[in-house]
């Protein structure tokens, strides 16, 4: 199993959609003050200032491209560029750093929208599935037709010679007809045995000419550099040519979208090689182009929509999208429907917007701080430190993000892959509200280099108190009463050592800004008219008992989890890392999207280092909702060592929920162990019928061929696509 515990996980959704109404204003109006301590290093830049540091390099030079920060204050460092090393500002909170930190605890506790998730996000996927060659065909009325196509190689040159980039030839523009000689290669080699490969294009040209085949231009992007001499002819020095085969289908809108979204993508991504190609596809879409369009397509069955994109192995972007999966809780966009917290809050919608019911101020050094800043300001900082470098929420790591269907090996927002290799339609389900695990044994890292993409800021340290105040007008008393529930985390216990904290500011992956908030008074401010002397009066009642929230139990009790700082006291708290504390978090990944081949012969199939189809693809292990360490999914790992793929070792013994229950009214029988998969799965026959216990459900235990073992029927065999039966069983044992 996976040797540390990732930074984020989720809590789930309820299965009850929000309640929605329009915004009911109620009698309480006043304010909350409250006090925070940092539990670990609180980081909150100041960005006025992105050179507040001189950072060098490992080599001692200053460090090129790299930003450094102070503390948030109320100074404006936009002039001391590199001049703040031994020089303090009274440190700041935000006021709307606290009030976005309380309204994503407030939609866990009411059940509200995720007002922060961009549901119109393209969701995509990079697999290693080889898309075929098409044709664009663009019809009279601006639809589409798509051509299968033949692929030939247009290259120059040999392996002694050298040879030609023809992608980077200026004589062909992207998508333009050609004529060329049609160089079939197939056939016996010396050795007689029969070989095929790609046909070459051979004399190029603009012109027609006789015995020429016609065909369409497709550059690509330069690929990897091969940096060995003795390797250079492996770099890709090719481009392409379609021969049109003829008509495929006719395509709708969304499938056309697809090839815009994927262009977008490689932009994004700085992928300057399809710019060109971007240029040409919208000149053929206006009409203007020629009469067909080279493109790459591919569908992950028969029945499904095709993906279209400018590469042959490429991103696959998904119609599923995530206001499909998100269902109800996608962000409010009615003002007459809105969730607890977009009516408490306040929101701004396309067409419309909600006035908040709260200010939060800005938090200031306690009094006792207050003092100990001004005799000695440096005794509230750490030393400047380089962060480890910090990206952006990748939903591409679909075995994080989304629940893992049954009996599912790989999954992403269109389709999953069973133990078979066969390919299921689906509509997925996230594993909920993303968060950050408190690391109570956190220490800074401080040899991490710094570089363009990551920064060196000076942090706060943990133990440190503000004191700040939540002002509020017109709520209801079930509102204020939540209100004052999710500033204190549900737990009124000392703020010195409170079990339940918060995150907040930068850096949260790396353990930095859990934080402990404490309600200090709740003054209620009344309005009253004085007959007498025809006067308003404001009076201020400061004993407001309160009450407790209603809150959904078991939304209270994963709240517990998520907010319990102590949860994970002695693990090892870190991003997706190989074996190896110094392993790239890229070799984990390259690792857990590991290759399955299938074949008959044995059940299942082997595990192989890479996938050549996205049929082949796996993931090794995934992310249960607030369980800390993740799950084997099934498909072992090839040469996998000690219990890495086996059992649920280090998940405290938990089994996946996402399977059915189990039932104890079937007969317990003995079966003999014929056969022991990779990942600990068992198999056996029973009553001429093949049986299986995955290793999942061996309670941490290992058999072997020849074993007896008790087992209780768990449910039916099925037929799969090559005519083999298994009952799924259970251990009895």
């Amino acid at each position: 199993m996976a040797n540390f515990v990732n930074p984020y996980n989720f809590i789930p959704l309820p299965e009850r959609d929000p309640e929605r109404s329009e915004v009911r204003k109620g009698e309480y109006t006043g304010v909350i003050s409250f006090t925070l301590r940092t539990r670990t290093p609180l980081v909150i830049p100041n960005t006025s200032n992105e050179d507040a540091f001189k950072v060098k390099d490992k080599n001692g030079n200053p460090a090129a491209d790299h930003k450094s920060y102070d503390f948030f204050s109320y100074d404006d460092l936009s002039d001391e560029g590199g001049t703040r090393t031994g020089i303090y500002s009274e440190p700041v909170i935000p006021g709307s750093e606290i009030r976005g930190m309380l309204r994503s605890y407030y939609e866990i506790l009411s059940n509200s929208c995720m007002s922060f998730v961009d549901d119109e996000e393209v969701l995509s996927k990079r697999t290693n599935e080889v898309y075929k060659p098409g044709l664009l065909e663009r019809q009279s009325d601006g639809t589409f037709v798509l051509h299968k196509a033949e692929d030939c190689l247009y290259r120059e040159g040999s392996m002694k010679t050298g040879f030609t980039k023809l992608y980077e030839t200026k004589r062909f523009k992207e998508g333009q007809e050609v004529f060329f000689t049609y160089v079939k290669r197939e056939g016996l080699n010396e050795k007689g045995k029969f070989v095929k490969a790609k046909p070459l294009a051979k004399d190029v040209r603009d012109a027609n000419y006789s015995g020429a085949k016609k065909g369409y231009v497709i550059k690509g992007e330069a690929g990897p550099e091969i940096t060995d001499a003795a390797k250079k002819y492996t770099e890709k020095h090719n481009c392409h040519i379609f021969i049109d085969k003829g008509v495929a289908r006719p395509l709708d809108t969304k499938e056309i979208q697809t090839l815009d979204t994927a262009i977008n993508v490689y932009k994004d991504n700085e992928a300057s090689e399809y710019e060109k190609y971007a240029r040409k596809w919208d000149i053929f879409k206006q009409g203007q182009g020629g009469s067909l369009f080279p493109v790459y397509y591919s569908q992950f069955n028969d029945k499904a929509k095709y993906m279209l994109s400018p590469a042959s192995i490429t991103r696959e972007i998904y119609y599923t999208k995530l206001r499909d999966i998100i269902g109800k809780h996608c962000s409010c966009s009615k003002k007459d429907k809105l969730c607890p917290a977009c009516a408490l809050f306040g929101m701004i919608g396309k067409k419309f917007h909600i006035s908040s019911r709260i200010r939060v101020a800005d938090m200031r050094l306690g009094e006792e701080y207050g003092e100990l800043f001004a005799n000695d300001p440096g005794s509230l900082f750490e030393k400047e430190v380089t962060l480890e470098a910090l990206s952006s929420p990748k939903l591409n790591n679909m075995e994080f993000y989304l629940k893992k269907p049954d009996n599912a090996w790989f999954w992403t927002y269109d389709y999953y892959i069973d133990e078979n290799g066969k390919v299921h339609k689906y509509v997925p389900q996230i594993n909920g509200r993303k968060f950050y695990w408190h690391q109570p044994d956190m220490k800074i890292k401080s040899d991490t280099d710094p570089d363009k993409l990551n920064t060196t800021v000076r942090p706060l340290k943990q133990g440190a108190e503000f004191t700040g105040k939540v002002y509020f007008d017109h709520l209801t008393e079930t509102e204020l009463n939540l209100l004052i529930y999710t500033i204190e985390a549900g737990d009124k216990g000392d703020i010195r050592d409170k079990k339940h904290c918060y995150k907040l500011g930068h850096a949260k992956p790396l353990g930095f800004g859990s934080v402990a908030l404490s309600v200090d008074s709740v003054k209620l401010r009344k309005i009253s008219f004085d007959d007498e002397n025809q006067t308003i009066c404001y009076t201020v009642d400061d004993k407001f008992e309160g009450g407790t929230p209603a809150i959904d139990p078991s939304t209270e009790k994963n709240f517990s989890v998520i907010t319990d700082f102590e949860l994970l006291r002695g693990k090892n708290v870190c991003y997706p890392k190989t074996d190896g504390e110094e392993s790239e978090i890229y070799e984990w990944f390259v690792n857990n999207h590991g290759g399955y081949k299938h074949y008959s012969g044995k059940p299942g199939g082997e595990p192989t280092n890479m996938p050549n189809a996205r049929v082949q693809m796996t993931f090794r292990e995934h992310m249960y909702a607030l369980e800390p360490e993740l799950r084997p999914t099934g498909a072992p790992m090839k040469n996998a060592r000690g219990a890495r793929g086996r059992g649920n070792a280090g998940n405290n013994g938990s089994r996946n929920s996402n399977q059915p229950k189990r039932s104890n009214s079937n007969p317990v029988v003995e079966v003999k162990v014929e056969f022991v998969r990779d990942d600990g799965t068992i198999f056996f026959k029973h009553d001429g019928v093949g049986g299986r216990v995955y290793g999942d459900r061996l309670n941490g235990r290992s058999f072997k061929k020849g074993d007896v073992v008790k087992v209780r029927l768990f449910k039916g065999g099925k037929v799969d696509g090559k005519g083999r039966q298994y009952a799924v069983y259970d251990l009895a044992e």
